[in-house]
């Protein structure tokens, strides 16, 4: 029974484009270096990411993604949803020995988005706020650690065409109410593995909904994405360095002042007349 259950969990999460969702939780933003100059682009499934390290610690990303849940039987039964999303990171000084180093920060941002069904017609805008802390573990080609992410989901200015109409709970629920306010918890752990600038990632991500209202959502997400991190701005800065010559200094001496020595001379012969 418990492998049944994980069949039945991995192939929702990817065949989730057969049902009418009103959230799904997007893959979530990770990376393993702190280095300033670093730049991490992922892309996976109707998803991109892209990041940069403008400080050690310090990083601001871009994420992005479609679901498109067409039918396969008749494209009119169009559903899709769509988020832009951007944000910025902290991190502490990463802890690290020979093999392993611990890599911990938090990360915030804000996004907008849309939730479209073509069959009636129906559209509502979404904008959204989160945060996300991070911890992971790094030993040799291998980074695995745990990501929570809180999001605040507004849905507003939704409407439906007047020649169409919907028993669909959860789209009569945001049509009845025009500003509706959602609250997700989303719980993430993952693995990344590789060496050089080119990494496998893996993602399995939980939704909780904390704001009890009757949106439909997958509750399990399974994501597999590849990851190419590198730092084209230091290797730069070292060819710099290796084509820059270094000129020493020359050392400017003073000119001795010979009034000083003819005045001392002049000295020397009055105590000798005397």
């Amino acid at each position: 029974m418990k492998k049944n259950k994980w069949l039945y969990v991995c192939l929702g999460a990817l065949c989730f484009s057969c049902t009418d969702y009103q959230h799904v939780s997007t893959p979530q933003y990770i990376t393993a270096s702190a280095e300033k100059g670093m730049i991490h682009v992922t892309a996976g499934q109707n998803a991109l990411q892209v990041g940069y390290n403008y400080r050690n610690g310090m990083n601001v990303f871009l994420n992005g993604f479609v679901r498109d849940n067409t039918s396969y039987v008749d494209e009119f039964k169009r559903y899709t949803l769509s988020n832009i999303s951007i944000g910025t990171g902290f991190f502490l000084p990463d802890l690290a020995n020979e093999n392993t180093k611990l890599h911990a920060g938090i990360q915030f941002g804000v996004g907008a988005g849309n939730l479209n069904k073509d069959s009636l017609h129906f559209n509502s805008y979404t904008a959204n706020g989160f945060i996300q802390p991070i911890i992971g573990m790094k030993y040799k080609k291998l980074f695995l650690g745990f990501s929570s992410l809180l999001e605040y989901k507004n849905y507003y200015e939704t409407k439906i065409s007047d020649k169409y109409s919907t028993t669909n709970e959860s789209l009569t629920y945001l049509l009845n109410n025009k500003n509706t306010e959602a609250l997700f918890y989303e719980p993430c752990f993952f693995v990344q593995l590789g060496s050089g600038p080119v990494r496998f990632q893996a993602q399995y991500v939980k939704t909780f909904q904390l704001s009890n209202l009757p949106l439909v959502f997958p509750e399990n997400m399974i994501y597999l994405e590849l990851n190419i991190h590198f730092n084209a701005f230091k290797e730069l800065r070292e060819k710099e360095k290796q084509l820059t010559i270094k000129v020493p200094r020359e050392r400017k001496h003073r000119e001795r002042r010979p009034h000083y020595r003819r005045k001392k001379v002049e000295v020397d012969q009055n105590l000798k007349t005397e």
